[in-house]
Protein backbone atom coordinates (compact mmCIF):
# COMPACT_ATOMS: atom_id res chain seq x y z
CA UNK A 1 0.00 0.00 0.00
CA UNK A 2 2.63 2.45 0.85
CA UNK A 3 4.36 2.09 -2.51
CA UNK A 4 1.05 2.50 -4.66
CA UNK A 5 0.75 5.88 -2.61
CA UNK A 6 4.41 6.96 -3.14
CA UNK A 7 3.31 6.25 -6.75
CA UNK A 8 0.45 8.28 -6.60
CA UNK A 9 2.05 11.37 -4.89
CA UNK A 10 5.22 11.04 -7.65
CA UNK A 11 2.57 11.13 -10.40
CA UNK A 12 0.65 14.37 -9.08
CA UNK A 13 3.92 16.08 -8.66
CA UNK A 14 5.08 15.24 -12.27
CA UNK A 15 5.18 19.24 -13.87
CA UNK A 16 4.57 17.69 -17.80
CA UNK A 17 1.27 15.91 -16.65
CA UNK A 18 -0.12 19.86 -15.43
CA UNK A 19 1.45 21.48 -18.29
CA UNK A 20 -1.20 19.51 -20.34
CA UNK A 21 -3.88 20.21 -18.42
CA UNK A 22 -3.62 23.61 -18.31
CA UNK A 23 -3.17 23.07 -22.43
CA UNK A 24 -6.72 21.20 -22.62
CA UNK A 25 -8.16 23.88 -20.57
CA UNK A 26 -6.92 26.46 -22.74
CA UNK A 27 -7.72 24.97 -26.41
CA UNK A 28 -11.15 24.28 -24.41
CA UNK A 29 -11.60 27.82 -23.81
CA UNK A 30 -10.53 29.01 -26.88
CA UNK A 31 -13.26 26.04 -28.81
CA UNK A 32 -16.07 27.50 -26.80
CA UNK A 33 -15.12 31.35 -27.04
CA UNK A 34 -13.62 31.69 -30.15
CA UNK A 35 -14.14 28.66 -32.07
CA UNK A 36 -17.29 28.52 -31.89
CA UNK A 37 -19.07 31.48 -32.18
CA UNK A 38 -16.63 32.59 -35.71
CA UNK A 39 -18.68 29.11 -36.89
CA UNK A 40 -21.52 30.43 -35.89
CA UNK A 41 -21.13 33.53 -37.74
CA UNK A 42 -19.81 31.88 -40.88
CA UNK A 43 -23.46 29.82 -41.01
CA UNK A 44 -25.06 32.95 -40.84
CA UNK A 45 -23.00 34.70 -43.38
CA UNK A 46 -23.24 31.01 -46.09
CA UNK A 47 -26.66 31.69 -45.32
CA UNK A 48 -27.67 35.04 -46.33
CA UNK A 49 -24.93 34.43 -49.26
CA UNK A 50 -27.21 31.24 -50.21
CA UNK A 51 -30.52 33.40 -49.66
CA UNK A 52 -29.37 36.53 -51.69
CA UNK A 53 -27.07 35.19 -54.68
CA UNK A 54 -28.37 31.78 -54.81
CA UNK A 55 -24.59 30.16 -54.11
CA UNK A 56 -22.37 30.00 -51.01
CA UNK A 57 -19.04 32.19 -51.20
CA UNK A 58 -16.07 30.41 -52.10
CA UNK A 59 -13.95 32.30 -49.99
CA UNK A 60 -15.95 31.70 -46.55
CA UNK A 61 -16.27 27.84 -47.80
CA UNK A 62 -12.69 27.33 -48.06
CA UNK A 63 -12.21 29.26 -44.54
CA UNK A 64 -14.74 26.87 -43.04
CA UNK A 65 -13.21 23.94 -44.48
CA UNK A 66 -9.58 24.99 -42.55
CA UNK A 67 -11.57 26.26 -39.47
CA UNK A 68 -13.33 22.85 -39.29
CA UNK A 69 -9.76 21.20 -39.47
CA UNK A 70 -8.48 23.38 -36.95
CA UNK A 71 -11.41 22.79 -34.31
CA UNK A 72 -10.66 18.86 -35.68
CA UNK A 73 -6.86 19.31 -34.32
CA UNK A 74 -8.55 21.18 -30.72
CA UNK A 75 -10.60 17.98 -30.39
CA UNK A 76 -7.91 15.69 -31.21
CA UNK A 77 -5.52 16.95 -28.71
CA UNK A 78 -8.42 17.64 -25.56
CA UNK A 79 -9.45 14.30 -25.59
CA UNK A 80 -5.92 13.19 -25.87
CA UNK A 81 -6.01 11.52 -29.00
CA UNK A 82 -2.88 13.70 -30.39
CA UNK A 83 0.15 14.97 -28.31
CA UNK A 84 0.34 17.77 -31.12
CA UNK A 85 -0.50 20.85 -29.70
CA UNK A 86 -2.75 23.33 -32.07
CA UNK A 87 -1.83 26.69 -33.68
CA UNK A 88 -0.42 28.67 -32.30
CA UNK A 89 1.75 26.15 -30.86
CA UNK A 90 2.04 24.71 -33.95
CA UNK A 91 1.56 25.40 -37.80
CA UNK A 92 -1.73 26.67 -38.73
CA UNK A 93 -3.63 24.16 -41.02
CA UNK A 94 -2.64 24.84 -44.63
CA UNK A 95 -6.20 23.46 -46.52
CA UNK A 96 -5.39 20.01 -46.62
CA UNK A 97 -7.29 17.63 -44.58
CA UNK A 98 -4.69 15.33 -42.44
CA UNK A 99 -6.36 11.69 -42.02
CA UNK A 100 -4.19 11.13 -39.26
CA UNK A 101 -5.34 14.22 -37.46
CA UNK A 102 -8.87 14.50 -38.52
CA UNK A 103 -10.29 10.68 -38.92
CA UNK A 104 -8.07 9.55 -36.00
CA UNK A 105 -6.30 7.04 -38.61
CA UNK A 106 -3.04 5.76 -37.19
CA UNK A 107 0.45 7.77 -39.06
CA UNK A 108 2.19 3.90 -39.06
CA UNK A 109 1.06 1.48 -41.29
CA UNK A 110 -1.07 -1.21 -40.32
CA UNK A 111 -0.29 -5.21 -41.63
CA UNK A 112 -3.77 -5.70 -41.95
CA UNK A 113 -4.68 -5.56 -45.84
CA UNK A 114 -8.02 -4.14 -45.26
CA UNK A 115 -6.20 -1.28 -42.84
CA UNK A 116 -3.67 -0.53 -45.60
CA UNK A 117 -6.02 -0.27 -48.01
CA UNK A 118 -8.19 2.17 -46.34
CA UNK A 119 -5.32 4.30 -44.76
CA UNK A 120 -4.22 4.41 -48.37
CA UNK A 121 -7.66 5.83 -49.49
CA UNK A 122 -7.86 8.11 -47.04
CA UNK A 123 -3.74 9.71 -47.59
CA UNK A 124 -5.23 9.85 -50.85
CA UNK A 125 -7.83 11.80 -50.21
CA UNK A 126 -6.49 13.92 -47.83
CA UNK A 127 -3.96 15.34 -50.08
CA UNK A 128 -6.51 16.49 -51.85
CA UNK A 129 -7.06 20.83 -51.28
CA UNK A 130 -10.03 21.37 -49.88
CA UNK A 131 -11.29 23.78 -52.42
CA UNK A 132 -11.15 21.06 -54.58
CA UNK A 133 -13.66 19.02 -52.93
CA UNK A 134 -15.79 21.92 -52.15
CA UNK A 135 -15.75 22.95 -55.83
CA UNK A 136 -16.75 19.43 -56.93
CA UNK A 137 -19.52 20.41 -54.01
CA UNK A 138 -20.76 23.57 -55.49
CA UNK A 139 -20.18 21.98 -59.46
CA UNK A 140 -22.83 19.11 -58.14
CA UNK A 141 -25.38 21.70 -56.66
CA UNK A 142 -25.19 23.76 -60.03
CA UNK A 143 -26.18 20.84 -61.77
CA UNK A 144 -28.90 19.97 -59.81
CA UNK A 145 -30.41 23.82 -59.89
CA UNK A 146 -30.03 23.83 -63.74
CA UNK A 147 -32.00 20.58 -63.91
CA UNK A 148 -34.97 21.90 -61.59
CA UNK A 149 -35.15 24.79 -63.41
CA UNK A 150 -34.91 23.26 -67.10
CA UNK A 151 -37.81 21.03 -65.78
CA UNK A 152 -40.46 24.14 -64.37
CA UNK A 153 -39.47 26.08 -68.01
CA UNK A 154 -40.40 22.23 -69.47
CA UNK A 155 -43.78 22.37 -67.44
CA UNK A 156 -44.65 25.96 -68.44
CA UNK A 157 -43.77 25.21 -71.34
CA UNK A 158 -46.80 22.14 -71.60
Amino acid sequence: MPEQLNDLVENVRELSGWVRVLFVIFFIVVLHLIIGPLIVLLALAQSLFLVFTAKANENLSGFGALLATYAAQILNFVTFHSERRPFPFSDFPDGRVDSAEVAGVDAEPSKSMSAGFLQKELKAEAEKPAREVLKKAASKRKAVRKKKASSKVAKKVQ
